[in-house]
């Protein structure tokens, strides 16, 4: 799930909440594949909004060790995102 989630990467919210303005990227490189969504689910930099799910899945005991695992380790994730 942790690896799916690196999806997110390119992706922007439309029809969220009030708390996401809609074409609001989720992680600060919105576009391309890569792992900076990780980090940046973790500590949000300005203009970034994470969806709730994954921010709550991110502190999850179980999957938000392998999402914390991802941070940094583009080959770690590509390898993994295959997998799955």
């Amino acid at each position: 799930l942790a690896a799916l989630l690196g999806a997110h990467s390119t992706s922007k919210g439309f029809g969220q909440t009030a708390d996401m303005p809609s074409g609001t990227p989720q992680d600060s490189t919105p576009g391309l594949w890569d792992v900076k969504y990780y980090q940046d689910t973790l500590t949000p930099p300005a203009g970034v909004v994470p969806f709730p799910s994954d921010k709550v899945l991110a502190a999850h005991p179980v999957v938000g060790k392998e999402f914390s695992g991802y941070v940094g380790r583009q080959s770690k994730w590509t390898g993994d995102f295959g997998k799955a």
